[in-house]
């Protein structure tokens, strides 16, 4: 987080930070803890796992910034074009003018597959989409050699050191009673067996507390 911080600080125009990493590394974690300390006047996750769920993640957030009468009539009107094409381009468009309109803000692109899949919603023109900063979560090593991402933070697994306490600090939570040591012995043997990514602990850490 503080990585994550330090690249995004004091810059103007457009700053991007892209979170790389494999599934279950706790990409999307980072990018929620991250957004929920910024102090932009708007804050928004965009799912862009699938067109479809791109799509409907700014249809949202066109109806959050829809607050005046005038706005409401004009998403009205776009949301009647029955041409799919023109109706993306214009919610677009809508997005774009509010975002603008505001000193700053913060989007997370999460779960993008590949970067050409998300280019026209993606703010990369500080002129026509305004100041902000963007945190985009992908699998994709490659998305790193993109012009329009400034950094990027490959999020690694776990090392066995790690896991441990991750695991107990689950199993133990709510509970004063710490592990036994024959229980901690037991744990280092189960996580042998385990993928190195927080995702996997967490649910085999929960499961066993249940």
């Amino acid at each position: 987080i503080s990585q994550i911080d330090e690249k995004l600080k004091g810059q103007q125009g457009i700053q991007t930070v892209a979170l790389v990493g494999p599934g279950g590394a706790g990409k999307t974690i980072l990018s929620r803890q991250c957004a929920h300390k910024q102090k932009a006047k708007i804050v928004w996750e965009i799912d862009a796992e699938t067109p479809e769920s791109l799509k409907l993640s700014f249809e949202s957030l066109a109806q959050a910034f829809a607050k005046t009468e005038e706005d409401q009539k004009i998403l009205r009107e776009i949301q009647e074009i029955k041409n799919a094409s023109e109706n993306e381009e214009k919610i677009i468009q809508f997005v774009k003018e509010h975002l603008r309109s505001h000193q700053s803000w913060f989007l997370v692109f999460d779960n993008v597959e590949e970067f050409a899949n998300i280019h026209k919603y993606f703010p990369h023109d500080p002129v026509t989409w305004g100041e902000g900063k963007i945190i985009l979560t992908t699998r994709d090593y490659n998305i790193q050699n993109n012009i329009y991402i400034n950094n990027a933070i490959n999020i690694e697994e776990l090392s066995s050191v790690q896991k441990l306490p991750l695991f107990t600090k689950i199993m133990i939570h709510g509970n004063m009673r710490p592990l036994t040591s024959t229980q901690i012995e037991e744990a280092k043997l189960f996580l042998e067996k385990l993928p190195p990514f927080p995702l996997d602990i967490v649910i085999a850490a929960s499961y066993f507390r249940s």
